[in-house]
C-alpha cells in the first residue's frame, strides 16, 4: 500500500513537472509544476465559466483548475510530511481545520493571488499554510 501511494505521488509530480516545467527562486528552492498566481487566476476564471448554474458540490469542471487544486492538496500534505520527518510535530497536521471544506481554502488562494498575481503559486500555498497553522493554534 505504501509503495502504491509513493508511486502515485512520484507519478503525479513527474506528470505535473513534465507539463509545466520548474522554477527556481532566489533562495535556491526548486518548485516543480504549476508556477504562477496569474496562471491560477486563469484557471479560476475558466472554472467559473465552465460551471453550470447549479453545480455539483465539490466538483471540478475544468482539468486546469483540478490540477491547481490537486497541487494545493499535495503541497499541504508534503509540507506536513516534511514536518514529521524533521521532528516538528506541532506543525505536522496543518489543515485539519478545513474539515473537508477545501473550497474555502481555494477561495482564500484566489483572493491572495488577485492581490499578488506575480507570486509563485507555492508562495500563496505557503501563506495559506501559515494562516491555517495560526488559526489552528488558537
Amino acid at each position: 500500500m505504501r509503495a502504491a501511494i509513493q508511486a502515485t505521488i512520484v507519478g503525479g509530480i513527474t506528470l505535473i513537472a513534465a507539463l509545466n516545467g520548474r522554477a527556481q527562486d532566489q533562495q535556491g528552492f526548486t518548485s516543480f509544476g504549476i508556477e504562477s498566481c496569474g496562471r491560477f487566476l486563469q484557471a479560476v476564471d475558466g472554472e467559473r465559466k465552465a460551471r453550470p448554474r447549479n453545480p455539483v458540490p465539490d466538483a471540478d469542471y475544468t482539468s486546469l483548475y483540478a490540477l491547481f487544486e490537486g497541487y494545493a492538496l499535495g503541497f499541504l500534505t508534503g509540507a506536513n510530511w516534511a514536518m514529521v520527518h524533521s521532528n516538528n510535530y506541532e506543525e505536522a497536521n496543518v489543515g485539519n481545520s478545513m474539515n473537508d471544506h477545501f473550497a474555502g481554502a481555494m477561495a482564500w488562494l484566489e483572493t491572495y493571488c488577485r492581490q499578488h498575481p506575480l507570486d509563485n503559486y507555492y508562495e500563496a500555498l505557503e501563506h495559506l499554510r501559515v494562516g491555517l497553522a495560526a488559526k489552528e493554534r488558537q
